[in-house]
């Protein structure tokens, strides 16, 4: 039952790196864009965003980005990216709302002191879930999220998403979340499951 002051339109969350640009393989199993020329939309990710948007389904990004702890990135880097992805997206397959964090744990990786931290906000924290939910009145009983990472998918059940509205970008690892290939597959499932 939806609570008083809950926004009616459904809404989902995606992990940004590996779900909406490539990940940099050629550097490491998990490695990011540095900087808006390594920046990469995956094929069908715009036509995925944008039959979302038709539906009436709000997008919100949920990422970390721990580049600019170690030092990998700039704060220019990270806004010019941020900028490229919403430039390729357009306006009619933009994302609603990004909540990005920078915080990292680990001191021997991270040269910013004040991004050294074990915070709330971190996936699978469930920190920047939290904050969308609050601002955009969401319902999380009709809320999806998106990811390619175990950490995504934790951070969606950590707030209340339920198991049937996680999609894993990747190779079946539970019996409880369904595994899709990539993002275009994703909002396929979606807006069957939704209709």
């Amino acid at each position: 039952m939806k609570e008083i002051g809950q926004s009616n339109r459904p809404f989902v969350f995606l992990d940004r790196d590996g779900v909406i640009n490539r990940l940099l393989v050629e550097r490491g199993p998990r490695e990011t864009p540095t900087s808006a020329t390594d920046f990469q939309l995956i094929p069908l990710v715009r036509e995925a965003l944008l039959s979302l948007k038709e539906a009436g389904f709000g997008l919100i990004v949920v990422t970390n980005q721990p580049n600019l702890a170690k030092g990998k990135s700039t704060q220019k880097d990270v806004d010019d990216i941020d900028a490229l992805m919403k430039e390729q997206l357009g306006a009619n397959a933009a994302i609603d709302d990004l909540y990005t964090c920078f915080h990292h744990p680990d001191a021997e990786q991270v040269v910013i002191p004040e991004l050294l931290q074990a915070c709330e906000c971190r996936k699978p924290a469930p920190g920047l879930l939290e904050a969308a939910i609050t601002k955009h009145a969401i319902d999380v009983n009709s809320a999806w999220l998106v990811g390619d990472a175990v950490t995504d998918i934790e951070a969606g059940q950590r707030v209340g998403i339920s198991n049937k509205h996680l999609l894993f970008i990747g190779d079946q690892y539970s019996d409880s979340i369904h595994a899709v290939k990539d993002l275009w597959e994703a909002s396929q499932y979606i807006l069957t499951s939704n209709s």
